[in-house]
């Protein structure tokens, strides 16, 4: 079906995406630096080829070199004008691992702060209490980065921001665990709408050109940790910023496998004093599984249930980088964990079948000859992490289509190096990645370039007039003695009035 579109990007996807301009869409790398082909798009705007190992992802190991926890944390910290102290930031994370009794450092979060019927769990679900993840308190020397990751597909339609710039952690001391930190950029001329993000689209598409790889790692850690000249100049702060991962804003988020099950979290930056502190918080958009089983009749589940029915037309676009399902955070999930319960369909057959019955009928009135099975699985997969990162492969999607193969339970592979172009070798990327989600962000930045090149600032839409007077969501960070729940409600209240679309045509989600 159609995406629910706002003005500048008003084309829906209704069989897939396709480009105007042809370019990446058989997603041969090549030699970086070759000179490509340049399309003519819109008003004559020209856009040169560029190359998404660069432009869209950077794992060569050398570019990514010196980059590690300590410096991550201690520069959200610093960039909001705050103590750095990553030591008590990243006891923030990993405490939550562990209980009250048997954490490091009272305050924060840990896993046994909501109980329900006497057992650990957050948003109303269970979560496993204690981990050994809590191990990694203190252990910080053991991080290094995998990759830099632009998603700047994810900008907000009305530019109320500019998308996520992501970085990946590893380490390989007690398991195998990993943490990204996803920062939303706020636009910093809201009143220009979304061409006011056009320097940090240029900003990654010259880096395709870049085939020295000193100065690719010099570029990325200015616009990440230090402050970039040029980005500078047009307003944006450095990328890794305690603000640009809080309520409203983005998030961190944990992927752990040093014991079983796999599981992975979500976190929010705070304020603790002087010092950055973490909370955990329930998974944005990751519906917990046995909702689905109508058998569940809490005002919670019901609820729920209504909001899946509502946004099921997001699922319908038979492209696997555009399937997508917002529920109501009430179904957030506690975790995503490989605990057999992610399967969506597996509990929509374990109820009654009226739910069933619901969607087949919801399906109907959007003209979809997809069945409830066949929506459930494109949900697996679009909407839980645990599904999109391993448990949803090969899941029957409907009309021929299968959920993509990650690299077992990662989309970088910290332990394979492979070629990457002029050279190089680059931590691996999954065939989810290479094959289908590049493809579909060099797109989006592809068309978002073309169609932004000749713009200028007009009257600015209802939405970016309210982020210009009130500040953008991302303004301010909330302090240690606010609620979960009260903090909640504030992200609520910041993103109302935003687009619920992207400019990559998905719901505004952090998937």
């Amino acid at each position: 079906g159609p995406v629910d579109t706002e003005e500048g990007f008003e084309e829906g996807f209704e069989d897939g995406y396709e480009s105007e301009t042809g370019v990446l869409l058989d997603f041969g790398f090549g030699e970086s630096g070759e000179e490509g082909p340049r399309f003519d798009i819109g008003d004559g705007c020209e856009v040169p080829a560029f190359d998404p190992r660069r432009s869209l992802i950077e794992t060569n190991p050398d570019v990514l070199a010196g980059v590690d926890m300590k410096l991550v944390l201690d520069k959200a910290a610093i960039n909001l004008d705050l103590s750095p102290d990553a030591e008590f930031t990243n006891t923030r994370m990993w405490d939550s691992f562990a209980t009250n009794a048997g954490g490091v450092l009272p305050g924060g979060s840990h896993c046994d702060d909501e109980l329900v019927d006497g057992q650990p769990s957050l948003n109303g679900f269970p979560l496993e209490c204690p981990r050994v993840e809590s191990a990694h308190v203190g252990a910080l020397d053991a991080w290094f980065a995998t990759a830099y990751v632009n998603r700047f597909d994810l900008a907000s339609n009305d530019g109320s921001d500019c998308g996520e710039q992501r970085i990946v952690l590893a380490n390989n001391a007690f398991g195998r665990n990993f943490v990204i930190f996803e920062a939303r950029i706020p636009n910093p001329s809201p009143e220009c709408g979304i061409e006011a993000c056009r320097p940090i689209a240029e900003f990654w598409t010259e880096l395709g050109e870049l085939d020295d790889v000193e100065e690719r790692r010099e570029q990325l850690r200015m616009a990440f940790f230090d402050g970039h000249p040029k980005l500078a100049a047009a307003g944006f702060e450095p990328f890794i910023n305690g603000v640009h991962m809080s309520f409203g804003s983005g998030q961190i988020r944990t992927n752990s496998f040093d014991q079983f099950p796999w599981t992975l979290r979500q976190f929010r930056f705070i304020v603790e004093g002087d010092r950055l502190g973490m909370i955990q918080v329930p998974v944005s958009d990751d519906s917990f599984a046995p909702l689905w089983n109508d058998l569940d009749t809490s005002p919670a589940a019901v609820a729920c249930r209504q909001s899946i029915l509502d946004g099921l037309d997001d699922l319908l676009i038979d492209d696997v980088s555009h399937m997508a399902l917002a529920p109501d955070p009430v179904c957030f999930a506690a975790e995503s964990a490989d605990d057999g319960l992610s399967d969506y369909a597996d509990q929509l057959l374990a109820g009654t079948g009226a739910f069933e019955l619901a969607i087949a009928d919801r399906l109907t009135q959007l003209n979809s000859d997809l069945d409830p099975i066949e929506v459930a699985n494109r949900a697996s997969f679009a909407s839980n992490c645990m599904g999109c990162h391993q448990t949803a492969t090969f899941l029957d999607l409907g009309h021929g289509i299968t959920a993509p193969l990650s690299s077992g339970f990662v989309h970088v592979d910290e332990f394979g190096l492979e070629p990457c172009g002029n050279g190089e070798q680059c931590f691996a990327i999954s065939p989810a990645l290479e094959q289908d989600f590049l493809p579909a962000r060099a797109e989006v930045l592809d068309r978002y370039l073309g169609e932004t090149c000749e713009a200028t600032c007009g009257e600015p839409s209802p939405t970016a007039l309210r982020v210009l007077l009130q500040g953008p969501a991302t303004v301010g960070l909330p302090t240690a003695d606010v609620s979960l729940d009260q903090l909640l409600a504030r992200e609520a209240a910041l993103l109302s009035g935003v687009s619920r679309t992207t400019i990559g045509g998905r719901p505004r989600s952090s998937h």
